[in-house]
């Protein structure tokens, strides 16, 4: 009897084993949809493959468009309209890079533009209404790199001067002019802080002023010119707030984690304008052989000097 079940129970699995397992009118599930969407889906991919239209096609365009290099103005005695400068918030605290976080340096961070994700998809370049930022980035590229030009005419190769209206435009040639304006805030909306964007129309919201950062020494400044790397502070004329960088305020973009830019004079306990709104202009410098020296020899030379 026992070897009889036995036989019995190997014939049964033998059965199962070699049986059909789906017949012609077997449908499982959705699997004959599953597989038509998976081979749509594919050829919908190579599709859009094949007119750079896939999303990590478009963000590699968009960072060759915006890091692409750029020449700053050699470095000369003063500022000078339509040269290539990088704008640096010289005394805000890196809080962007971790190591840097640790150790407490003071570097600094960058004026920058960016594109974001909801503009990816249709933009992969500086536009109109692109914001802008404060990036850690020290190569001069075409997000961080702007020239001053002038307002009433065409004032080319001519000083810039304090307390004299300008228009912040980003170097980019060859594209239509991107200024930076500053949104005007209505009655409803006091106490909100002005949002920094780029804008094609060069109009009364896009007009900065140069402002010594001591005010003991404003009204003696006062149409002088200005010096390259000297602490200043940039003025929204209409509103009278500074641009301002919000190193404790941070936006996630393509380039990693940055902080917001605003229009809003920070002050102290006396009255004083705070370290987010000082900033100053970057040309290009010569190299520095002998740090580059000291550097290759093996001592420790601050990234400053290597600039």
């Amino acid at each position: 009897m026992e070897y009889k079940m036995k036989r019995e129970q190997l014939e049964r699995e033998e059965i199962l084993k070699n049986r059909t397992i789906y017949g012609a009118p077997c449908r499982i599930s959705n699997w004959f949809e599953d597989k038509a969407l998976q081979e749509h889906m594919i050829l919908y991919t190579k599709y859009k493959g094949e007119r750079c239209s896939l999303l990590i096609q478009k963000t590699k365009k968009m960072f060759r468009n915006l890091l692409r290099p750029t020449r700053l103005s050699t470095d000369t005695e003063f500022l000078k309209h339509g040269y290539n400068y990088r704008i640096k918030a010289l005394d805000v605290p890196n809080l962007l890079t971790p190591e840097l976080r640790e150790k407490g340096n003071v570097q600094g961070l960058y004026l920058s533009g960016v594109v974001t994700d909801r503009e990816i998809d249709t933009v992969q370049e500086l536009t109109h209404g692109c914001t802008v930022s404060a990036a850690a980035g020290k190569l001069p590229c075409v997000r961080n790199t702007f020239k001053l030009v002038g307002c009433d005419h065409d004032a080319c190769g001519e000083p810039v001067l304090y307390e004299k209206d300008f228009f912040i435009q980003i170097a980019d040639d060859g594209k239509v002019p991107l200024y930076l304006r500053c949104e005007s805030i209505s009655m409803g909306a006091i106490g909100v802080e002005r949002e920094v964007h780029m804008s094609q129309i060069a109009d009364n919201q896009c007009r900065f002023k140069l402002l010594d950062w001591n005010p003991n020494v404003r009204y003696e400044t006062s149409g002088s010119v200005v010096s390259p790397r000297s602490r200043v502070m940039i003025q929204h004329s209409a509103s009278g707030q500074n641009l301002a960088v919000q190193y404790n305020k941070f936006m996630p973009t393509f380039f990693g984690v940055e902080c917001c830019i605003v229009c809003k004079t920070y002050r102290d306990t006396h009255k004083m304008e705070c370290m987010e709104n000082f900033w100053t202009f970057i040309g290009e410098e010569p190299l520095n052989k002998n740090m580059i020296v000291r550097a290759a020899q093996g001592e420790d030379i601050p990234d400053d000097y290597l600039e």
